[in-house]
């Protein structure tokens, strides 16, 4: 009998120490998501410091289609561009296609490669990957743009938020996706960067703006923002593979006792 109890008791330690691990373990996947702040802009009469838009970058379940059609991407990745301040107050106005007209982005050195047009979505939006080479005037070249499409299947529509995903890419985390431009800027590279439209000067009118008076601009950042969770502290791969011999050594066990 007291051999049993020994047992059973060395059989309670592991399994415990192991349930702590995969706790730890699995926290390790819980989603994660960052914000960056737009706060330079390439236009007269703004001031630079303004967080004009946010960008955040979270993991994401992303689902399409129906039945045997359906699509789901459980390691998704989330953008939301949104515009926050400062287009309709110090004698600016925002106008009736006021919004997002299109959005640059980089990929972090050493970073997947493999992500092509085909993985973002959705496809109303016009999508262009070209490393280093999409300018955003005033922040440099850019990895990938994202701009949106008018109900004729051009770019040029402005929306406000700007959301689109990125699927079917292996591995990759919301840290893949921050890395800052390249090439000459005039403001200064910058991990994102945004063409908005339709605003201008409370005195003038929109046909006016296009006559001279500024109706859209670039605006730029790499401000990070607080989430409201810590950053995961990365484990040691010794870690993950003592865990999962442990496990393993469980089942063993379990088929002996």
């Amino acid at each position: 009998m007291m051999e049993l109890l020994m047992k059973l008791n060395k059989k309670l330690n592991l399994t415990l120490l192991a349930g702590a691990l995969t706790g730890l373990m699995a926290s390790q996947a819980h989603a994660s998501a960052i914000s960056y702040a737009l706060d330079q802009t390439n236009v007269p009469g703004l001031a630079d410091g303004v967080p004009y838009l946010t960008v955040t970058i979270e993991d994401a379940v992303y689902s399409s289609g129906h039945g045997i059609f359906r699509y789901t991407d459980a390691n998704a990745i989330k953008f939301t561009v949104d515009i926050v301040s400062g287009f309709d107050s110090n004698g600016w106005r925002k106008y009736s296609d006021f919004g997002i007209e299109s959005f640059g982005f980089n990929f972090a050195k050493g970073a997947t490669t493999r992500l092509k047009e085909a993985n973002i979505v959705p496809r109303s939006l016009e999508i262009d990957v070209d490393l280093n080479d999409i300018r955003f005037n005033g922040f440099g070249k850019f990895d990938a743009s994202i701009s949106v499409k008018d109900s004729y299947f051009y770019s040029g529509k402005a929306v406000d938020p700007l959301v689109f995903y990125v699927i079917g890419v292996d591995d990759d985390t919301v840290q893949d996706y921050v890395a800052s431009s390249v090439g000459g800027a005039s403001q200064g590279n910058a991990y994102f960067s945004a063409l908005v439209n339709g605003f201008g000067k409370s005195y003038g009118s929109y046909y006016y703006g296009k006559g001279g008076k500024d109706d859209f601009g670039y605006f730029g950042g790499s401000t990070q923002l607080p989430t409201g969770e810590p950053a995961p502290v990365p484990l040691p791969g010794a870690v993950w593979l003592f865990g999962a011999g442990l496990m393993g050594f469980l089942r063993f066990k379990r088929n002996i006792i």
